[in-house]
């Protein structure tokens, strides 16, 4: 009696397995903000002590050593790019695992029939709103991917309200499949004090990849517009981000437009020299053509540094009314904010202030708390549970099992007549 009543104690307790698929996932900073993002959910669910959340990671094999860092004792990291693994991702194999749902933060859904609910993450929808801005290869890529999501997923984590209403727009996702959580990792970056002798000039700070809707050449024209009306007191523009081959041709443009001196590429910066960097700046410039979040802006305005902004996709919707915001088409407009943040202390005193209120409002608790409510949600219940082990341990065919189950099956009619006769729950339930 008590095997089967602790039995079905697991079965019923809110311990959650979910299977990730992280092998989207690349070295580096090549996936851009959302990386760190993804890698602080699961850290803050690994945290949670009800549910009890057991992650089944599925890696490629260029980021397997960076998953296996942060997984806990409770969990599984399975490579499938590694012959000798054993993996099994089909339906049965993801049953046989005991997989509750499937998690596709970077998107695709690479296993659309597993058999269980899937929650995918869209953080953008570039190819459809910017095509432009990357290769026919890649563009009809996202498209394949993109329909099988829509057909496969069950539910759509979206970083914005903006990123939610594209996809409605371009893909008629239903609303009620659609839920956001913003990227609100602000508080990972902690600046230090930098001792007097030690700083540079003022500068403008652009933390993004250099990809081509971050906007990089407008930017620099209009940096070029900038330094010239400001003469010799002009700050310098340091920007980091990993894109190698889209990195020399920029560098070539600042040397073409006379600004190299005053210029500084720093590329991909771990997150210690990241601090340093915010630590130092003086205004955040953002001037990306299209966001789905915009994560640097609201760590500046956390940090306390005046943020000025593109009015294009989220960032609005992120900053409110605490960043001075421009049309990033427009590089004339953007170097006036520019003269204007850097020659007014009182400008970007009240943008100080702004900013650290307005980021205020976004809680990194709240918002992964809204993504364990979905994982539970999606999860099957104890009775289906219990339905689906009784039909795992039929089909293996042995005797053994079957009278497992014929046994669990006359203790839970006898645990419900129990509870009719005590009135504990009525016939119609």
């Amino acid at each position: 009696m008590f095997k089967r009543a602790n039995m079905i104690r697991r079965l019923r307790s809110k311990r959650i397995k979910v299977a990730v698929d992280l092998t989207p996932m690349l070295p580096g900073g090549v996936n851009g903000g959302v990386k760190p993002a993804i890698l602080e959910f699961i850290r803050a669910l690994q945290q949670f002590s009800e549910p009890h959340f057991r992650f089944y990671f599925i890696t490629a094999a260029s980021t397997h050593h960076e998953v296996e860092a942060i997984a806990t004792e409770h969990d599984a990291v399975i490579c499938i790019e590694w012959p000798d693994s054993g993996v099994n991702l089909t339906p049965n194999g993801f049953q046989k695992n005991s997989i509750d749902v499937l998690y596709a933060p970077f998107g695709m859904i690479r296993f659309p029939d597993c058999g269980i609910p899937a929650v995918t993450m869209i953080v953008d929808l570039l190819h459809r709103d910017y095509p432009f801005s990357i290769t026919e290869e890649e563009r009809q890529t996202r498209e394949e991917y993109f329909a099988g999501m829509v057909q496969h997923a069950s539910r759509f984590q979206v970083i914005s309200e903006f990123t939610g209403s594209r996809l409605i727009h371009h893909y008629g996702v239903p609303a009620g499949k659609i839920f956001r959580t913003y990227l609100a990792i602000h508080d990972r970056i902690k600046v230090r004090d930098i001792p007097s002798q030690c700083r540079r000039n003022p500068y403008f700070f652009y933390p993004a990849n250099f990809w081509l809707h971050k906007n990089h050449e407008i930017l620099l024209i209009a940096f070029q517009i900038y330094q010239h009306q400001a003469g010799s007191a002009a700050w310098d523009l340091i920007l980091t981000g990993s894109d190698d081959k889209r990195r020399c041709t920029l560098q070539e443009l600042a040397m073409a437009l006379g600004i190299s001196d005053h210029v500084v590429f720093k590329g991909h910066v771990s997150d210690e020299e990241l601090a340093q960097l915010y630590s130092g700046a003086d205004v955040l410039v953002f001037p990306s053509l299209h966001e789905g979040f915009g994560i640097p802006p609201l760590e500046a305005m956390n940090l306390g540094i005046p943020v000025l902004a593109s009015h294009e996709g989220s960032l609005h919707e992120i900053v409110g009314e605490a960043a001075l915001l421009v049309d990033p088409k427009k590089p004339f407009e953007l170097a006036d904010a520019m003269t204007k943040l850097a020659s007014s202390e009182q400008l970007r005193a009240e943008l100080r202030c702004r900013g650290v209120q307005r980021a205020k409002d976004f809680s990194f608790p709240a918002e992964v708390t809204s993504l364990a409510q979905m994982l539970v949600k999606l999860a099957p219940t104890w009775d289906r549970r219990l339905r689906r082990r009784v039909s795992q341990l039929w089909s293996n065919g042995r005797t053994r099992a079957r009278i497992k189950i014929v046994n669990a099956c006359r203790f839970c009619r006898n645990c419900l007549g129990k509870a009719l006769r005590r009135g504990n729950i009525s016939p119609e339930r």
